[in-house]
């Protein structure tokens, strides 16, 4: 009578073994009742499953879940049979746990080291062990949770060499002064000084560390906007085109006096170059545009070329007329305005 050998997934259809033969239906062959020789083929069975089927070639009639050890690439590959990836042999990674990193040879691509020295996890890739997550050492980038005075939550990326954070990259609009205190208070990599001592305040971009004059070296090639503008507290809040005179209860104010020789620049829409970008916020520190091309609040009609001189119209120009001199420029008009409403105009600032 034959036999009747169930897979464990009672869904798939049973592989029947008659009388007297070897069933060949999987990669281990199936005896049925007095079949000659049995021992031998049992044995191999045991010896396919004791190795793995292990071989440079896959075995050709593979079951789901199936494990087999590829001998050309020296690791273990599980058989996954599922409609989306029919056929696919898929690798099991292999790890090794010690100190020393494991000799290169006969290591394969995916496999894993766990250095127990230091935590290190590495992946043997093309020749050499390469790090996975947080680099060990003192010098690696670093992603990580920053608090600012209030306890608000910031995330940076930080470069450090040499066992030294050498800047720190926030996107946060606004900037952010570093914990001081509490179980929250952010420090340098020693974890004692504060990271404030180097890092006083945080701006959006890239901030290099202070504490030991880091500078940007190199040459800059473009900039996107087109003036070099600078922070100065202002004794209220300015919108963009205001001409602004020294003076007022701060270091600048609205200009509002006709041919001032104390003007100063014009509130900047977009700098492309910031100076003391860390002095405070648009509302109390604006930048103001000292050179270069911006948009500036003009009253009266304006010719392109004519020279700006303050108004009696606070924080607005007008065209000079023949009583002026260099002290009184502004900047001059690169457009025309044909009416006498106050408006906005683009203007070089500086340009006598």
């Amino acid at each position: 009578m034959a036999y009747t050998v169930d897979y464990t997934d009672t869904n798939k259809a049973a592989i029947v073994v008659n009388d007297g033969t070897v069933d060949t239906t999987t990669d281990l062959r199936l005896v049925g009742k007095n079949y000659s020789r049995y021992g031998e083929v049992i044995a191999e069975d045991f010896l396919h499953l004791l190795e793995n089927f292990a071989g440079g070639t896959a075995p050709s009639k593979p079951s789901e879940g199936q494990i087999w050890y590829d001998s050309t690439n020296n690791c273990l590959k599980y058989y996954d049979n599922t409609q989306a990836n029919s056929g696919n042999w898929k690798g099991i990674a292999s790890m090794t746990v010690q100190s020393a990193a494991p000799n290169a040879a006969g290591e394969s691509n995916g496999h894993l080291w766990l250095d127990v020295d230091t935590g290190q996890l590495y992946m043997y890739y093309n020749g050499s062990w390469s790090t996975i997550g947080q680099p060990a050492g003192n010098t690696k980038f670093l992603s990580r949770t920053r608090y600012d005075s209030s306890n608000n939550v910031h995330n940076t990326l930080e470069m450090i060499v040499g066992g030294q954070i050498v800047s720190i990259t926030s996107s946060d609009a606004t900037s952010w002064v570093p914990q001081t205190a509490g179980n929250t208070a952010e420090y340098l990599e020693d974890g004692v000084t504060l990271l404030n001592t180097q890092f006083p305040t945080i701006i959006q971009g890239i901030n290099l560390n202070n504490g030991t004059d880091y500078l940007f070296n190199g040459t800059a090639v473009r900039a996107q906007y087109a003036d070099l503008a600078e922070r100065y507290e202002s004794d209220a809040p300015m919108v963009y085109g205001t001409v602004v005179c020294i003076g007022g209860a701060k270091e600048v104010t609205s200009c509002n006096k006709e041919m001032c020789t104390d003007v100063f620049g014009v509130v900047s829409s977009n700098p492309g170059l910031m100076l003391n970008a860390g002095a405070g916020e648009d509302d109390t520190h604006p930048y103001i545009a000292l050179a270069g091309r911006v948009p500036c609040r003009v009253i009266g009609k304006v010719n392109k070329g004519d020279r700006l001189v303050t108004s009696e119209i606070g924080g607005h120009a007008r065209a000079a007329t023949s009583d002026y001199d260099w002290k009184h420029v502004i900047g001059r008009a690169l457009e025309t305005k044909i009416n006498d409403e106050a408006g906005l105009i683009e203007v070089v600032v500086g340009a006598k």
